[in-house]
């Protein structure tokens, strides 16, 4: 009987597909006659040479790589149980959902024509050493160094985190730096990454400060200890914290070239943990340089200039640069720009020691209000409302003034046992409108007086615009 004939019988009734299982043959086959039997040939009737070998599926791993985690080579004489093998060596790297197998007699050559289905584990999130001194570059490198998947990133399976952790504390033990490593997946700025640290990270129990003059210690301490204390130390965590704490501070007092500098540790006592000091150098102080605002605003300048409320040569501070923002945003939503946007830019001139600072506006189109629809009220309940609505159809509209406008009929006293009103807006993109929708709950059906209905705008125009509530100003500055 010749070869593929051979092969034909072995795997008779099926091409080993997936996970199937191979029926045994009902007799056993002859091996191919000499003169024309294979140099590698089979050891039992069941098993014969791959004679090629592939793989399918996989978006990120290519097929070299997947074959060498395999264990399988083309030429190895193999059968259904080498094949299982590695199918269960590739499932234990943790980069695979799902593997499976197909073989079949191969055309024009002695053995087995083979592939692997494959299915990835999605996404990859890369690899982080965290909590550890020394040579990074090579701890990562060690990670790959017996590991053909790895390329500087991991799946989040449970069987890859714990390989990754054994490979960088055999690394680490080799280095004569005995640790036990733990990976885990953990939130990143720009998503997550794979994270490896010691297992045993002692906790932050206070934080010290050491250099600091333009800000006192207390207050440092105070805002560092709310967010620190408790949680697990490692440099670059710590380093995070400080920069979304402390950095602020120190931008909000004039301080944008604040460094920080070495940070150290001791044991904590009587409490367990750390405490953490950190070298500080303030800076020079900055002051306001240029400013200017950005963007298509005809008409809109002189509310602006109001808005802004910052004066040149003061301190540069960004919460106060921000809440300008805020406040010019406030004028363009007021006028009918429910879409604007708005950013601030700021450039550090270390050589003037001031912030130049751009106010840049992208307006966007006018909406117009369209509609006033009444629900829960009778038709004299309506009517006296309809009468005390300030909005005529057509003007630019004011997305803040339909709150406030409910909110002064609540206060009037007009209806007896009156809920909050809820507020629905819609906004027509197309037609560049707003419709707005009250709803009464809770109200009489009686008015409770019939008289003329309160005023709608707020007293007290003079006041100015820095001084001025949102709520009071919702209906004058539109």
């Amino acid at each position: 009987m010749g070869w593929r004939a051979g092969i034909a019988m072995a795997v008779l009734g099926m091409t080993c597909v997936l996970f199937a299982q191979t029926a045994p043959p009902r007799r056993a086959l002859k091996k191919p006659p000499a003169k024309t039997a294979s140099p590698a040939a089979p050891l039992d009737a069941d098993r014969w040479p791959i004679a090629s070998l592939d793989v399918e599926g996989s978006t990120h791993f290519k097929t070299p790589a997947i074959l060498q985690a395999s264990g399988l080579k083309a030429g190895q004489v193999a059968g259904k149980p080498e094949f299982d093998a590695a199918r269960e060596k590739l499932l234990a790297t943790g980069f695979f959902e799902t593997v499976g197998y197909s073989y079949e007699p191969a055309r024009g050559k002695p053995g087995y024509a083979a592939k692997f289905q494959v299915q990835d584990i999605a996404p990859l999130y890369p690899v982080q050493i965290v909590g550890l001194t020394g040579d990074t570059a090579g701890m990562l490198k060690a990670l790959g160094e017996n590991d053909p998947l790895y390329g500087g990133a991991l799946p989040p399976s449970q069987q890859a985190l714990d390989r990754a952790a054994r490979t960088l504390a055999a690394y680490l033990a080799r280095m004569n730096r005995p640790e036990s490593i733990i990976a885990k997946v953990a939130p990143v700025e720009n998503g997550f990454a794979i994270q490896l640290r010691p297992r045993s990270v002692p906790n932050v129990a206070g934080a010290k400060f050491i250099g600091n003059k333009a800000i006192s210690t207390l207050q440092l301490q105070n805002a560092m200890n709310s967010v620190a204390v408790g949680t697990p130390f490692t440099i670059p965590d710590y380093q995070a914290l400080l920069d979304n704490q402390i950095r602020a501070l120190y931008q909000n007092a004039g301080y944008p070239r604040v460094r920080f500098g070495a940070i150290t540790t001791e044991a904590a006592s009587p409490a367990t943990g750390l405490i953490v000091t950190t070298v500080v150098d303030d800076g020079p102080v900055y002051k306001l340089g240029k400013v200017s605002v950005l963007g298509q605003l005809s008409g809109l300048g002189p509310a602006l200039e109001t808005a802004l409320a910052i004066k040149l040569g003061d301190v540069a501070n960004y919460q106060e640069l921000d809440a300008a923002l805020l406040r010019m945003m406030t004028v363009l939503l007021r006028k009918g720009y429910v879409r604007a946007k708005g950013e601030v830019r700021k450039t550090l001139q270390d050589g003037t020691k001031t912030v130049d600072v751009k106010f840049a506006f992208t307006r966007g189109p006018l909406y117009h209000f369209e509609s006033l629809s009444i629900m829960g009220l009778d038709l004299d309940g309506e009517a006296a409302v309809r009468k005390m609505w300030g909005e005529a159809k057509g003007d630019p509209f004011n997305p803040e003034y339909p709150a406030y406008f409910a909110k002064q009929v609540k206060e009037s006293g007009m209806f007896e046992n009156m809920a909050d009103t809820k507020v629905e807006t819609v906004l027509n993109d197309q037609a560049l409108t707003a419709d707005v929708t009250l709803h009464f709950k809770g109200a009489g059906e009686k008015l409770k007086r019939l008289g003329e209905p309160p005023p709608t705008h707020p007293v007290g125009s003079s006041i100015g615009f820095a001084a001025e509530s949102p709520a009071a100003a919702a209906h004058r500055e539109r």
